[in-house]
């Protein structure tokens, strides 16, 4: 059965809205899982993982920036600054993006010498 309804939020859209059985947060004070009926909580979350468990089953794992978690209601509201999906990750993209930020602080690196 699935219990609660969860939402992600970044400044540029709503990410994300379904329901699931249980979403493991990253709270500052340690990994929180959320489940139906869970006490109401207002939670500062760290960059880390959010685990989304439908039928007893992990079906996303979302990267996330520093973010608020709100549960209250069986509903729960997280507000990311930013998130990366990685089911969407281009890792071909993303070791270039590397090299050339690399690239910018080693050249920013010389020109202070």
């Amino acid at each position: 059965m699935i219990g609660l309804n969860y939402k992600i939020v970044t400044p540029e859209k709503i990410y994300r809205e379904d329901k699931a059985d249980m979403v493991i947060i990253p709270s500052v004070d340690g990994d929180m899982g959320i489940c139906e009926n869970h006490l109401p909580i207002l939670a500062n979350l760290q960059t880390g993982y959010i685990e989304i468990y439908v039928n007893s089953k992990l079906v996303e794992k979302i990267f996330i920036n520093s973010a608020v978690a709100k549960f209250s209601d069986n509903n729960l509201v997280i507000l990311c600054e930013k998130i990366i999906d990685l089911n969407q990750v281009d890792i071909k993209k993303l070791k270039a993006e590397i090299i050339s930020l690399e690239n910018m602080q080693k050249s920013e690196s010389d020109d202070l010498a």
